[in-house]
């Protein structure tokens, strides 16, 4: 919160209208070497024989037959209106050809007339000046200029044209025969085709005369139903008795004017032309809230409810001796006509840009709420610089104290504060329209807390000082519980409130550098907003989008969620070159038979701060298309990893539970191994016996029967952001753990030694001298933490381990061989006997597995730990004492770990160690970070995590697909055919997607695996 600069998008390409309108062309043209390659690869091109353009043919089909014939080659392409005159046509070749070939050419021959019928226009280049200018990049151009506005309708509706036409072929219609016993029907799909196109593609807006009433659904709770009533007979009386009067034509707009005075709230609703109507009226921005009308007030006569929030925005901007007039979504549209509300969100853009200003009205006053006072507390210091006569937005924040500002008028730093954060708590920044609404005012919108008002000029002044103080107070014991209870019920950590601060403070600022003009994926990716009807995540921000999102996206609220979805998706994909979509919006519709790559664009990824985003694909300089929608189906190269074997679903669980499964993880696949990367001392170097540990250690290595070579590193190095100062090893995350390690070892900070009288502090710690001197730091340094580790998170394969250990026959008596054999040894056959040594713990481990139950894991990775007990023990009386104690210091470890005064003495602790208090916050943020997901292995030996959001699927498939940052998890895969269902992204473990985004031919993999040829793959 302290930083204002924007830590989600750190790269911010400039945005313009023309530079969209020539990227979505460069798209375009990519679509053809594209396909081409998708028609080869499903053998389209052997079964028919395309031929190629004849001399002075329109040159235009060659784009697009491609894509027709495909989807018509799997009969799912509407009927032709030339189909009959096309069975003519080749009919005449049937009695010399086999009939497959005969439908195929039909097949070609229909594409082509579909083609020429639906293509008027070839793809040309853009208009002069619109060209990729030197130094600049490819992607969205510069600092867009009012000539951006004035763009050639020409050029939009071509690339309009060549979207539509990419989602016909994206989404035909289908039938589907479904057997009903003796009768046949059709199962209904999406189609783009079923749009109502008299709505979408209509260049003047309809005027409404006839109605579509919303009705009371059917099988309500009484309760539910009755306030539902309740609603729709207010919208009836609304439309009776106000609408009926007033019906719109796709030039005016009705506007409220509410009357001067107190008392009962009486309104005039008119109607104007929109020309008559600019400047003279302010739109309302604000929060819906509850639908229920509770409050009544009177509009041209007639007395009608309205719900609390309007209310009381009316009340609070009503003026005392004039009429204020406005324009307010929810009287000025009939909301019970759903043609009506689908043309008039078309004139939004207008009706917010044509306003004299833009009221974005927060709420209103009350004194016996916190939050009332806290918020008239902030714009009591918003309006001292109003009060003061400054209004410079760069005034003289530079060289002043943080305090000053506050104390010049007489308010408390911290109520400010407090304020500051509940403002930014109010529900309207997460309503999907006020983007658009905030975006779309010609002059600086006016925030108002009920009737006090101040320009957005002064918020955009005063949010670096507020964000810096507030951070500043946001540790302190004053003001952390109160933030606390105002995170209850929204899925945020503190970090992830820090960064919807700093998203609210990027949106205040970028108004005037983008005109009101965004990037759709840009947009989507970062997007935080609800609606109450999820179609206005398309309808609500298409104002802010290009002029070809806006052709093409015309609302229409009739269409199926999951068509419109679709569609969003398919632009997405093909005309933003966004693959990493499915990232960020991983779950799914379950409805049968819907594409297993639609998006539920409600449901965007919230990431943790600890999160490996995906790639920025704005930043890439060359436009290369890499996923196309064809026939309900997602094509993409790539290539298939491997097959997962197994996974283990991390629930929402406590913090402790989630760091034992992700310990025992790491314990089966992933098991410390510092022996491996230790560097010795110099005294450790003149060691014999600690030299000859880490020997017998490194020759059991070979255990791993993973075919893969990874380096050394633990769960949190590959499967978190780097920067974020998590530990790199879980046992770290542990607030207890320099407790634990005290407990050890005696070591740890004075406040923690504080914690313990002077008989504790006097007595060793308990896992000290347990082995000899030439050892002890052998097992402090190498298998100490694992071992502290074991008896926290998962002491029973420990004890088990430690119960066996003694009883194998080979050592469990004094008088067996292995002990008469070791004073025998000389020092020359020590290297031998050290390998003997390291392949008797091997077989040890081995054979107690076999007979150990499932739930104690994988033992081999207790190899160096008995290896150090053999190694230290010369006889069998110090081998049997050795076990004696390390399972007396495992059993009280354990103990401890369970003990609540221990936790009692972390919350003392986190006050007063800064390490402990970091461990309380690495903790929460694990849990934050791996809650809900699925880490998993494969056949091969990769290990992965699921990305959020994503789903478990045993015995699904590991894709590397171009155009996404992160490897696919597929389920029903067919390897063959290259067909399957998506399921999600996740990481793998020494999988490196981001090199292929790059130069790279293929992305990178861990050593000694081998990619197969790269194929084509078909989602559906």
């Amino acid at each position: 919160m302290g930083n204002s600069e924007s830590k989600t998008n750190p790269r911010e390409p400039p945005v313009s209208y023309r530079a969209a309108i020539w990227r979505r062309l460069q798209f375009w043209e990519e679509l053809k070497p594209f396909l081409m390659r998708v028609i080869r690869t499903l053998g389209v091109g052997k079964a028919i024989d395309i031929p190629p353009p004849k001399k002075g043919e329109d040159e235009v089909v060659s784009i697009v037959e491609t894509m027709i014939v495909e989807a018509l080659r799997a009969r799912s392409a509407r009927v032709d209106p030339d189909h009959q005159s096309v069975d003519r046509i080749t009919g005449k070749q049937a009695g010399s050809e086999q009939l497959e070939e005969s439908n195929a050419r039909k097949t070609v021959t229909r594409a082509t007339r579909a083609l020429q019928k639906r293509m008027v226009v070839a793809l040309k280049d853009p208009k002069p000046g619109v060209e990729r200018e030197e130094g600049k990049d490819v992607g969205y151009g510069h600092d867009q200029t009012d000539q951006d506005h004035d763009n050639d309708p020409e050029d939009e509706a071509l690339v309009a044209q060549y979207v539509r036409s990419s989602l016909d072929i994206a989404l035909p219609k289908i039938k589907k025969e479904i057997s009903t016993g003796q009768a046949t029907g059709n199962e209904p799909a999406l189609a783009y085709g079923d749009m109502d196109r008299g709505i979408v593609f209509s260049t003047t807006t309809p005027s409404a005369t006839s109605h579509s009433k919303v009705l009371p659904p059917a099988g309500l709770p009484p309760v539910v139903q009755e306030e539902l009533q309740t609603i729709l007979s207010n919208y009836l009386t609304w439309d009776k008795k106000l609408y009926a009067d007033l019906r719109l034509d796709p030039e005016s707009i009705r506007l409220v004017e509410i009357r001067p005075g107190s008392g009962q709230i009486e309104v005039d609703l008119i109607k104007k032309s929109l020309d008559e109507a600019r400047n003279a009226y302010e739109a309302l921005s604000y929060t819906w809230g509850s639908p229920t009308p509770k409050e009544t007030i009177m509009v041209n006569g007639v007395k009608v409810q309205i719900n609390e929030w309007l209310f009381g925005a009316l009340s609070s901007l009503r003026l005392p001796n004039a009429k204020r007039c406005l324009w307010v979504d929810a009287i000025c549209i009939n909301q019970a006509d759903i043609a009506e509300r689908s043309i008039e969100v078309q004139k939004m853009g207008d009706i917010y840009r044509l306003a004299k200003t833009v009221v974005v009205f927060h709420g209103w006053p009350s004194t016996t709420t916190p939050a009332g006072s806290l918020l008239t507390a902030l714009f009591k210091f918003f309006s001292r610089s109003v009060n003061n006569g400054v209004s410079d937005t760069e005034s003289s924040q530079a060289n002043i104290d943080v305090e000053d500002p506050f104390r010049s008028c007489g308010l408390d730093r911290s109520i400010v504060c407090q304020g500051f954060i509940d403002f930014c708590f109010r529900p309207w920044w997460g309503r999907v329209w006020t983007m658009q609404e905030f975006y779309l005012a010609t002059e600086e919108p006016v925030w108002y807390w009920g009737n006090t008002g101040v320009s957005n000029t002064v918020l955009k002044r005063d949010m670096p000082l507020l964000m810096t103080a507030s951070w500043e107070l946001y540790g302190g014991k004053d003001i952390l519980p109160w933030i606390s209870r105002r995170l209850e019920g929204r899925q945020e950590t503190p970090d992830q409130f820090s960064a919807e601060i700093r998203r609210i403070f990027d949106m205040i600022g970028r108004r005037h550098k983008t005109h009101g003009f965004d990037i759709p994926s840009r947009l989507y990716r970062s997007l935080s907003a609800q609606a109450t009807d999820p179609r206005d995540l398309v309808y609500g921000l298409r104002e802010i989008f290009d002029p070809v999102f806006r052709r093409v996206f015309v609302p229409d609220y009739f269409m199926q969620l999951e068509l419109l979805y679709a569609c969003l998706a398919v632009f997405l994909i093909q005309f933003e070159g966004w693959g990493d979509m499915l990232w960020w919006y991983p779950h799914r519709f379950q409805g049968n038979g819907l594409p297993s790559w639609l998006p539920d664009f409600t449901k965007r990824v919230v990431p943790a701060v600890t999160e490996i985003l995906p790639g920025d694909h704005l930043s890439e300089s060359h436009v290369q298309l890499k996923l196309v929608v064809l026939n309900h189906a997602l094509h993409v190269e790539g290539y298939r990893l491997d097959n997962v074997e197994a996974f283990a679903l991390i629930g929402n669980a406590t913090e402790l539970d989630v760091l034992r499964e992700l310990w025992r993880f790491e314990a089966t696949f992933n098991r410390s191994r510092l022996y491996s990367i230790h560097v010795s001392t110099e005294e450790e170097l003149e060691n014999l016996e600690f030299n000859r540990f880490l020997a017998i250690c490194r020759s059991g290595t070979s255990q791993d029967n993973s075919s893969i070579y990874h380096p050394v590193a633990s769960l949190l190095d590959w499967t978190t952001k780097s920067n974020t100062g998590l530990p790199s090893t879980l046992p770290e995350c542990l607030p207890y753990w320099d407790i634990l390690m005290w407990h050890a070892f005696r070591i740890g900070s004075k406040a923690v030694s504080e914690q313990f009288d002077e008989d504790d502090r006097n007595r060793p710690g308990i896992l000290q001298d347990i082995f000899s001197s030439n050892l002890s730091n052998a097992f402090r340094k190498i298998i100490a933490a694992d071992f502290i580790a074991d008896c926290v998170f998962d002491w029973d394969p420990l004890e088990y381990v430690l119960e066996y250990f003694a009883s194998m026959l080979l050592w469990s008596d004094g008088n067996s061989p292995y002990w008469q054999s070791m004073a025998e040894r000389k020092l020359s056959e020590r290297d031998q006997w050290d390998k003997e040594l390291a392949t008797i713990v091997s077989s040890f481990l081995a054979s107690l597995q076999a007979t150990s139950p499932e739930s104690v894991g994988d033992l081999s990775r207790f190899h160096a730990l008995c290896s150090l007990v053999l190694l230290d023990a010369s006889e069998h009386t110090i081998f049997i004492h050795i076990l004696a104690q390390l399972r007396s210091a495992g059993e009280e470890l354990h103990r401890l770990s369970l003990d609540w005064r221990v936790q009692a003495q972390v919350d003392d602790l986190k006050t007063k160690d800064e390490t402990v208090a970091a461990r309380v916050r690495h903790e929460t943020a694990v849990k934050a970070h791996f809650n809900g997901r699925s880490l998993f292995w494969t056949r091969q030996g990769f290990q992965g995590l699921t990305a959020p959001g994503v789903e478990p699927c045993e015995g699904a498939d590991v894709l590397l697909l171009n155009g996404l940052s992160f490897p696919m998890v597929a389920k029903d895969f067919n390897e063959e055919q290259g067909n399957g269902r998506l399921v999600g992204c996740a990481i793998v473990r020494g999988v490196d997607m981001r090199t292929w985004k790059g130069k790279a031919k293929a992305p990178q993999v861990p050593e000694r695996v081998e990619l197969g040829e790269k194929s084509l793959f078909k989602f559906t």
